[in-house]
């Protein structure tokens, strides 16, 4: 089935409740002798044919474009009715007409629904996805903080570095100075011992 097809078909099953309620509403008006009444749903089920044949439901623009128009006839719609139970002496407006007129503003709501959802998946069909793989975007301030983290880490390797040195020379100059100790120790032990009086047989 072609897209041409497909969009004929759907716009058939979505008109089709309104038709019938238009239909029901135009007897009861022509049979009760509301004439007036009964031009304006003639005008009305006019408009509709037309949008219903212009009416593209898989583009945006095009529902919109619907949209503005059913709101409309809705509008207006509802507006007569009023005004017929407003100007009608009590119970002159007939059970029969009460139901239709419900029925009719029932279905234009349906159908305005209807208008909602398809361009709700037009909508989400042209949102971008993300690929799985994608990194996930990493804030600036992030950044900044790792960046300005990495001096602290140096620093702190340097200043280990600096004081495995300080120990390493501590433990040099210590070992030179038990060295010099030794000597001068020795020195005075070779010292003492030739001057022992048993020296010189």
């Amino acid at each position: 089935m072609t897209t041409e097809e497909l969009n004929k078909n759907e716009k058939d099953s979505l008109f089709r409740n309104l038709y019938k309620s238009l239909h029901c509403l135009s007897e009861v008006l022509h049979n009760r002798g509301f004439r007036s009444f009964y031009e304006t749903v003639k005008r009305i089920v006019y408009e509709i044919g037309v949008c219903q044949s212009n009416i593209n439901l898989f583009e945006k623009e095009s529902l919109e474009q619907a949209i503005g128009i059913i709101t409309s006839i809705e509008q207006r719609l509802s507006n007569r009715i009023q005004d017929e139970r407003h100007h009608a002496s009590p119970h002159a407006i007939p059970r029969k007409l009460e139901e239709t007129s419900d029925t009719i503003l029932d279905a234009i709501k349906n159908l305005l629904n209807s208008f909602e959802y398809y361009k709700s998946k037009i909508n989400s069909t042209k949102r971008p996805r993300k690929s799985r793989w994608s990194p996930p975007d990493v804030p600036s301030t992030n950044t900044q903080e790792y960046t300005e983290s990495k001096p602290a880490i140096h620093s702190n390797q340097h200043q280990s570095r600096n004081n495995e040195n300080d120990d390493y020379d501590d433990q040099s100059s210590e070992a030179s100075r038990s060295s010099f100790g030794d000597e001068v120790l020795m020195e005075v032990a070779r010292d003492a011992y030739e001057q022992r009086p048993n020296h010189h047989k």
